[in-house]
């Protein structure tokens, strides 16, 4: 059985469909990414799989049941979101905020213990803010709180983690680092990652899988060499682009390609 299914859905905003038709599943462990245009229906398909969107039509289910149907608490056990413009409180302390990602686990009135400590640890770790603990929120930089809401999904153990736009904000140092902690805890754990990119080529590096949406549909589901050609992305994108070949894992490198406003031509000029 998939872990995730999504048949057939539809989603709007009040008469403005946000996705039309989408079908897609996910199995246990399975990493996919998820990338399209802006407006394309990406944030809203992490929405609906998460329960905070109703479907006007169609179904989304989580381990063979109907996710709108399954109790909050249940949910939030198992399932850990990173949203891309997440609400933090100002004056607390980064470690604070990570260790909110075990409150699903400790039932009413409950209270952490050495393992759930040792969990935050291992997740502000993994993501490079172990140092920034006890720095206020309101203090950090955004790619810092970028990185301490990824370490409170990590540290929340969740059978799935939806990420939207993980890598907003951070530099390629930290893009590296909290991508490749998703991945070393997607090895020894066995999680399922629902990735949203905007980056295409950071995509194609981390994700076995992309799914391309485009005004809301499906356009294309499967290898990074089988969704990034060309001619998708000028038809998807509106830009023309060089499809390359990464010289050490040969995932595809999309390469826009530049044109003088003059006269058409490519601009071949570099700047020093």
């Amino acid at each position: 059985m998939a872990l995730v299914e999504v048949w057939d859905l539809w989603v709007a905003y009040g008469h403005r469909p946000a996705l039309a038709g989408v079908s897609l599943a996910l199995e246990p462990g399975e990493l996919l990414g998820v990338i399209g245009p802006n407006g394309s229906g990406k944030t809203t398909l992490v929405r609906a799989i998460s329960g905070l969107v109703r479907p006007r039509q169609g179904s989304v289910r989580f381990r063979g049941r109907e996710v709108m149907a399954t109790p909050p608490g249940e949910l939030a056990r198992r399932v850990a979101v990173v949203p891309q413009m997440p609400v933090l409180p100002e004056g607390v302390p980064a470690y604070q905020v990570v260790l909110l990602g075990r409150n699903p686990h400790l039932g009413f009135l409950g209270r952490e213990g050495p393992r759930d400590f040792r969990l935050v640890r291992r997740a502000m770790e993994a993501t490079g803010v172990w140092e920034l603990a006890m720095r206020p929120m309101a203090d950090l930089s955004g790619g810092e709180r970028q990185r301490v809401v990824v370490a409170r999904a990590l540290a929340q153990e969740p059978e799935l983690l939806l990420l939207d736009e993980p890598t907003a904000h951070l530099d390629i140092g930290h893009q590296a680092s909290v991508l490749e902690a998703v991945l070393a805890l997607r090895e020894s754990t066995g999680l399922t990652v629902l990735a949203v990119f905007h980056d295409l080529n950071l995509a194609a590096q981390y994700c076995p899988r992309l799914a391309l949406l485009a005004a809301g549909r499906l356009v294309a589901d499967g290898t990074p060499e089988e969704v990034l050609t060309g001619q998708r992305v000028a038809q998807v994108y509106g830009v023309e682009a060089a499809l390359a070949t990464h010289p050490r894992n040969g995932a595809p490198v999309v390469l826009p390609m530049r044109r003088d406003s003059r006269d058409g031509q490519r601009d071949a000029h570099v700047s020093p």
